[in-house]
């Protein structure tokens, strides 16, 4: 599994056209995340969702600027993912979230978000997901 250089330009453009939007897209994905997937709302047990939604967007930028070398963060990700078990996600909410995030941002880039474009973060996603959720595989989940 493997990103072509032109899916990561279109990530990497994409991203960049989303963090002005920062708080409208974090704000949008978390509303969208708890409409299909109710049962991840108790999982976040930030006070502060701003601060949460902040946190969101810093761990896509690092994903994103990393998109050409993931094995330099692949440590960062797989701790990421024991965090996640921690608070109690499963692997199944990794599709849910995916479904929220490529919805947020569909909506706030609007016509900017082609189907190749979407195509592209799927397949990022798809891809940092394994590596996040590899922390699971040794866990037992």
């Amino acid at each position: 599994m493997s990103l072509t250089d032109h899916q990561r330009q279109l990530v990497t453009a994409s991203f960049a056209r989303l963090v002005p939007l920062s708080s409208k897209a974090t704000s949008l994905f978390y509303s969208r995340l708890w409409e299909i997937a109710p049962e991840t709302k108790p999982l976040f047990h930030a006070t502060d969702m701003n601060q949460q939604g902040m946190k969101l967007m810093q761990t896509l930028g690092v994903t994103v600027r990393s998109l050409h070398d993931l094995d330099s963060i692949s440590l960062y990700l797989r701790e990421l993912g024991q965090r996640h078990i921690h608070y109690g996600v499963s692997k199944d909410h990794f599709d849910q979230v995916k479904s929220a995030l490529l919805w947020t941002i569909k909506e706030c880039l609007g016509r900017d978000f082609t189907p190749e474009t979407q195509e592209a973060w799927d397949a990022a996603y798809n891809l940092i997901a394994s590596m996040t959720t590899s922390a699971y595989q040794k866990s037992g989940e």
